[in-house]
């Protein structure tokens, strides 16, 4: 039988990339975000974020859920400002991003005034 990594590489074609270790984890009451470092087929560096909701099976195992309930949301919230600040100013992640950002609103056409009848 074959393993699942040669499997992964016949369905599309390319190699599977080893497992990495998050880049970064922040923790507020219930909810985990994750920052994970990732490398393009480019070569390229990119992040992702993920969002977690820490949960104990019966035997007080820690597992991790995709799902929140509405009384999480304020610390959904929290966690994702504390990712996306520590990737301002750690990482390059959003400086192409910005400046992209600011080039196209600067090609877009001013609407022509409404005339008022």
């Amino acid at each position: 039988m074959r393993s699942q990594n040669t499997q992964a590489e016949e369905r599309n074609g390319l190699p599977e990339l080893p497992k990495t270790a998050p880049l970064k984890e922040f923790q507020t009451g219930r909810v985990r975000g994750t920052i994970w470092k990732n490398l393009s087929q480019k070569g390229g560096t990119y992040f992702k974020v993920s969002f977690r909701r820490v949960e104990f099976d019966d035997k007080g195992k820690e597992y991790l859920a995709k799902s929140f309930w509405p009384e999480d949301l304020k610390h959904v919230a929290t966690v994702s400002q504390q990712c996306r600040i520590f990737l301002q100013e750690n990482t390059e992640a959003f400086a192409a991003k910005d400046s992209a950002a600011t080039k196209r609103s600067g090609k877009r056409k001013p609407r022509p005034a409404e005339s008022a009848e």
